[in-house]
């Protein structure tokens, strides 16, 4: 008999984080659920680690493929997948029991195609909620279009009406395997924008849940970096070029304007506030290197070729720090960042 959930987790490099992950989801109360562990040619111990645990549970299947990426990965094992809805976990991160029991519930009462809920942020114990800022509920007709309308920009930076993770939803299996399957693997930044928005778009019904949290999204010191890395707009390019397109092929050009904040959010975030406001790294001459590197980078230019803020819903200090981008003026970017982190620290709205 088929399982009526399957769960897929990419595995890469995640060894102390993999058996809290694995038992977490193991240890749900909702047991009519395969667990679908991808080794993603993790050169650690990832492989041994899956198949011992699925030497133990016949609700587990493993899939040991050379390394392919993210994308990669999650197609591998929604290919397999045998449920009605299909979800993913990311392998450093670990779910309450009583998740599934709840989605399952929801599911059962009214049957949306896509089912979110909330999730915790855990920086080292220091663990914050992320709502989803439109409104707990069943959304389908014309309540599904107005949240559409919002769900890449609610009219704040960075806070999409839906959060782009997948790992947050459960996905009906046709749904999810039309708009993962087209995606290119190549694409390594914004992999769940490429997939979770097109859903919902093709989606019928969307139920959002915010009466409890279940999934805890553990950030890691990897992540943690002082200068932009080579390839980092190239990355978003890719993942923007892809995004338009298929929007566009679902006859959806409010969408791609909708886009136009991500694409500021990323250079206001990544090439004018978030890396080069810290004081050690300006006195270092990092921040201005950094900015150099945003101002001449043939990707970052693409990226805000696609930007016109007289047609964008954004305060006026968004308005500023971009146009001082615009100018390549490092000083008064670098001040501007300041203020910004002051502003955070104060929790003072832009």
């Amino acid at each position: 008999m088929k399982p009526y959930l399957s769960v897929v987790v990419p595995i890469y490099k995640v060894e102390p984080y993999l058996a809290q992950c694995i038992e977490s989801i193991l240890a749900q109360t909702f047991r009519d659920l395969e667990l679908i562990l991808v080794d993603d040619g993790s050169p650690d111990k990832c492989p041994e680690i899956c198949d011992t645990y699925a030497a133990k549970d016949d609700r587990i299947r493993v899939i040991h493929k050379p390394n392919g990426g993210l994308v990669s990965a999650r197609k591998a094992g929604a290919r397999i997948a045998q449920g009605q809805y299909i979800t993913f976990v990311d392998s450093d991160d670990w779910i309450d029991e009583e998740m599934y029991a709840t989605m399952k519930a929801l599911a059962d009462a009214r049957g949306a195609d896509v089912i979110i809920t909330d999730f915790f942020y855990d920086r080292k114990g220091d663990v914050t909620r992320y709502f989803t800022v439109q409104a707990p509920g069943y959304y389908e007709g014309e309540d599904l279009e107005q949240l559409r309308q919002k769900m890449i920009y609610s009219g704040e930076l960075y806070k999409p009406g839906i959060f782009p993770v997948v790992w947050n939803k459960w996905f009906k299996r046709e749904l999810l395997m039309t708009n993962l399957e087209p995606i290119d693997e190549k694409i390594s930044l914004g992999e769940d924008m490429a997939c979770t928005y097109p859903c919902i778009i093709d989606a019928k019904s969307v139920e959002l849940y915010q009466e409890r949290c279940f999934y805890h999204y553990r950030w890691r010191p990897a992540s943690m970096i002082s200068e932009i890395s080579p390839t980092y707009f190239k990355k978003y390019v890719w993942m923007y070029d892809y995004l338009t397109e298929i929007l566009r092929k679902k006859g959806r050009e409010d969408m791609v304007v909708q886009l136009m904040y991500h694409r500021l959010y990323v250079i206001l975030m990544t090439g004018s506030l978030k890396y080069v406001g810290k004081l050690n790294d300006i006195f270092a001459g990092r921040s201005r290197k950094n900015l150099e590197f945003c101002f001449q980078n043939e990707d970052a230019k693409k990226i805000t070729a696609g930007i016109d803020t007289s047609k964008m819903e954004i305060t006026g200090f968004y308005r500023k720090v971009f146009k001082a981008y615009e100018q390549k003026n490092v000083w008064k970017i670098i001040w501007y960042a300041q203020v910004y982190r002051l502003q955070c620290k104060l929790g003072i709205r832009f």
